[in-house]
């Protein structure tokens, strides 16, 4: 029986369909992770939060409060500090600059999500920059925002303030950074600061949340509180959750420091960066802070609450790529069907009879199979699957998991299939 060729006209409608879905569902699931990854945060997914508030570093606080400026999770989520008393109005008077804050804890391999530098002054509001250089010898200047303001802490200055910035791009690791550009003596002086470094490890087995408040609350001799809103578990609540704050001028050691019902010990140090182990519930998104400061003056800077929850790693990444393969399926092998189906009508017997049976088992028997030409489709594939995740990590903060590269793999090899079949056979 004689074949007769068909004509990429012939069979355009199949071939280009099934390129246009191949290409469809490929950019719709990049789409459908990132609105996962920045609106929907599934509860225990990689990278989820509470839809409202992922990571917010505008200036939401001021004087006499504390507000949200971060809350944020991802998979192994983790931070570490480091503090130093440098004021030099009081005794002992604090370290001299440039001071040295060594940084420890953090894992090899870790992705350095945010960093802040946080610091309480003595005076008039002056502008700040500090000067940063890093373990690899690297400087960079940062402007300090003034975050809350308040009256003076009984020692005659203007006022009290409040500074923060965010230091995230010097933050090179572990080892010992130099820090410089804090006012001291004269008619501003720094109490201390804090610099801060939160840290994800894609491999870790838990996901990790921390939210901050940050602000000024000065106290003289009296009571002050706050409310600390972070995104509730949803899964299992696991042991390793954190209260913590930060004050400028806690001269006293009989203050009272309550974190999330847990009383937090403290060495007065003019500067105190005091953090206390806690538990939270699944469903907890509050976390009750108070101070009580009698015979005391102080400036609260900051509070927040670090927790971890059970990583669910059933998300639904794994059915949408399952869609995919079956989408992707269905349209090959509807294409490849109606191809034949066509090719046999061309036949003279075809034309002659009108009609034909069609051996299903045989659906690729008259199909020829170029070796090379497959494996450039399929580099082309995955190069552009790639390209749409590199597009999706890089912009829209997505999170590669491990039946992505596999879904990738899969999906690619059988549009390559097709798209080869089709290709190879209309020549």
């Amino acid at each position: 029986m004689n074949q007769a060729k068909l004509s990429f006209n012939q069979i355009r409608t199949p071939y280009l369909g099934f390129l246009s879905t191949f290409l469809f569902i490929i950019i719709n699931l990049g789409t459908i992770q990132v609105m996962n990854a920045q609106t929907g945060c599934i509860n225990g997914t990689p990278r989820w939060c509470n839809g409202s508030n992922i990571n917010n570093t505008s200036s939401r606080n001021g004087n006499g409060v504390l507000g949200p400026t971060i809350n944020i999770c991802r998979t192994g989520l983790d931070f570490v500090t480091s503090s130093q008393r440098l004021g030099q109005r009081f005794s002992p008077i604090g370290i001299p600059q440039p001071a040295i804050f060594t940084v420890s804890g953090i894992p090899a391999g870790a992705i350095i999500e945010t960093a802040y530098l946080y610091s309480g002054t003595s005076g008039n509001g002056i502008a700040v920059t500090a000067n940063i250089t890093n373990p690899s010898a690297s400087t960079t200047g940062f402007p300090m925002a003034v975050i809350g303001s308040g009256s003076d802490k009984c020692w005659g200055y203007a006022g009290s303030f409040s500074y923060r910035a965010t230091v995230t791009s010097i933050i090179s690791g572990n080892g010992n950074y130099t820090i410089s550009g804090l006012p001291v003596g004269g008619t501003n002086d720094t109490d201390g600061a804090t610099l801060l470094i939160i840290y994800s490890v894609a491999s870790a087995t838990f996901t990790g949340c921390i939210s901050i408040d940050d602000g000024s609350i000065v106290s003289i001799g009296t009571n002050s509180s706050d409310q600390v809103t972070f995104t509730a578990c949803g899964t299992t609540a696991l042991p390793g959750a954190r209260a913590f704050g930060m004050f400028a001028d806690l001269q006293f050691n009989n203050s009272t420091l309550t974190f999330n019902g847990n009383v937090a010990p403290y060495a007065f140090n003019w500067w105190n960066y005091i953090e206390v182990p806690t538990t939270v519930t699944n469903t907890q998104t509050i976390a009750n802070f108070t101070a009580s400061y009698p015979g005391d003056c102080v400036n609260w800077v900051a509070a927040g609450i670090y927790t971890r929850c059970e990583l669910v790693v059933t998300t639904p990444t794994l059915g949408q790529w399952g869609i995919i393969l079956f989408v992707l399926l269905l349209m090959g092998f509807s294409s490849v069907y109606v191809y034949q189906r066509q090719l046999i009508a061309q036949t003279s017997q075809g034309n002659a009879l009108g009609s034909f049976s069609f051996d299903y088992s045989s659906i690729f028997s008259n199909l020829k199979f170029n070796t090379k030409q497959f494996f450039g489709i399929y580099a082309l594939a995955l190069a552009l699957i790639s390209a749409l995740f590199m597009v999706a990590i890089k912009i829209f903060d997505y999170s590669l998991m491990e039946y992505d590269v596999i879904g990738s793999l899969l999906c690619g090899f059988i549009g390559a299939v097709f798209i080869h079949y089709f290709r190879n056979n209309n020549k």
